[in-house]
């Protein structure tokens, strides 16, 4: 009988899941795509400013090209600008010019406070939000009874958070403009700030992702894209650790691993050994091999 590789299979789960682990750059999904695809990573930050009232309403949402956006806040309401930023002008050019659909592997976000405890004041709430957030739209500016919520004070360490998909088929998705609805397939996150220092820069987000790409025809570096094989036991494992997570983790990258390794053991117990023993077999090209390929763009 083979021998369960709980190490190799440990590394698989944790890799598809979360976005801070190094192992994570370069994945993608074993679901046995016929199309050949490419990976690519983006690792980024942008700055959360408060207004003339001590208060702020991002939204974050997994896209490599246009992921973030500022809101106006009046009366309560934010309203969201007629346009999506991008985290990384970088990777705005190299998916723009390139990519013609993609999906997501994985994706988070890391809230980093950055006043000094002397000039820390105000809190923070972070809200996981399924359905597409859209431009040029009005919607309520912080939200305290709301059950998916995470509550912190401004003078905390960081929050981290993982994007979960919100139906069952991973599929590709065309590239989106900046005036576009965001997508819905994947949970986005809305960081309300209240009460802090005004007209001031009073922390970060890390946006950190993992994604897999269709190329143009036209793109010279399609022709490296290669096919990856099926892993449905994994694909179950990564499932089964995404439905028991929290999608909030109190810290930053080492807390997100604990988190996400202790989910993985979990998950791994439930399946089956023979199934288990299919998918330790069947990711070893993926994870493994030395047939990895990826490409960062700063």
């Amino acid at each position: 009988m083979p021998t369960i590789n709980m190490g190799r299979a440990m590394t698989a789960a944790c890799s598809l899941v979360d976005p801070f682990c190094q192992d994570s750059v370069g994945v993608r999904i074993p679901d046995g795509n016929t199309a050949p695809t490419f990976p690519y990573h983006l690792d980024s930050v942008a700055n959360i400013v408060t207004d003339a009232a001590g208060a702020a309403c991002y939204w974050v949402t997994p896209d490599a090209q246009y992921n973030y956006i500022n809101s106006t806040i009046a009366a309560g309401t934010a309203t969201t600008p007629a346009a999506w930023i991008s985290s990384s002008s970088g990777m705005q050019t190299f998916v723009g010019a390139n990519v013609v659909a993609s999906r997501i592997v994985s994706f988070g976000v890391e809230f980093i406070p950055t006043m000094t405890p002397m000039t820390a004041s105000g809190f923070y709430v972070l809200n996981e939000v399924s359905g597409g957030i859209n431009v040029s739209t009005g919607y309520a500016s912080l939200s305290l009874d709301n059950p998916t919520n995470y509550v912190g004070a401004c003078r905390d360490g960081s929050v981290s958070w993982l994007s979960r998909p919100t139906e069952p088929v991973r599929s590709f998705v065309a590239q989106r403009g900046s005036s576009s609805v965001s997508s819905s397939n994947w949970t986005s996150l809305k960081i309300a700030v209240s009460g802090a220092p005004v007209s001031q820069t009073i922390g970060q987000i890390r946006i950190i992702g993992n994604f897999e790409a269709e190329f143009s025809a036209a793109n010279t570096t399609g022709a490296s894209a290669q096919k990856v094989e099926s892993a449905p036991a994994l694909l179950t494992v990564v499932d089964k650790m995404r439905s028991n997570l929290d999608p909030y983790i109190q810290g930053s990258r080492l807390a997100v691993e604990r988190k996400v390794a202790s989910a993985a053991s979990a998950a791994l117990k439930i399946v089956a050994r023979s199934a288990m023993n299919y998918m330790t077999s069947g990711m070893s090209e993926m994870v493994i091999g030395g047939s990895r390929t990826i490409m960062n763009v700063d």
